[in-house]
């Protein structure tokens, strides 16, 4: 907790976004029918639900597909921030955030969030505010974030995947102050 009462916080400032415009890669293919049929809309800025890459289902709860956005060097990531597909009040499960030092070897990553099923991954924010997840400084260069499908459909559906280093951070960067 950074002090916010709200399960969804605000973030107030776009500058900090260490994967703003970063390059994206996936286990998967954007369908191109749903959503943009492109990855870059996951590192955009945008966080509109018009602008989603689409997984194809059936995905199940068990962390089917990911994203993976390459900060360009380490950093020291203490928070995190996600949407998806969040228009309608669906849900979404198996999603699990991940950071690691080289994207070819698990050895030294670290698991920073995971819930299995929808009840323990919660609906998705109507109002928009995506998911914060913050963290004990951790060191990374890649951010991999896992997902199933939705309650809507099986498919997945990432809108946008944002990541903050510890200079600057604090909980006025990210809560809506009165």
């Amino acid at each position: 907790d950074i002090g916010c009462d709200a399960t969804y916080e605000y973030a107030c400032s776009t500058e900090l976004n260490l994967a703003r415009g970063k390059p994206v890669t996936a286990n998967f293919v954007p369908l191109q029918a749903y959503g943009t049929g492109t990855l870059t809309t996951v590192t955009d800025g945008e966080t509109g639900t018009n602008g989603y890459s689409d997984a194809a289902g059936p995905l199940r709860c068990n962390f089917d597909r990911w994203v993976q956005v390459d900060l360009g060097a380490v950093y020291s990531i203490t928070a995190i921030r996600r949407w998806m597909y969040y228009g309608d009040g669906r849900s979404y499960c198996g999603q699990k955030a991940v950071l690691l030092t080289d994207p070819n070897s698990f050895s030294g990553d670290t698991e920073v969030f995971v819930c299995r099923d929808y009840g323990e991954c919660g609906k998705e924010d109507s109002a928009g505010n995506g998911r914060l997840i913050p963290l004990s400084a951790t060191s990374a260069r890649y951010i991999r974030y896992y997902f199933g499908g939705s309650t809507a459909n099986p498919s997945g559906h990432i809108v946008e995947l944002q990541a903050f280093a510890s200079s600057g951070f604090s909980a006025s960067n990210f809560c809506d102050q009165p």
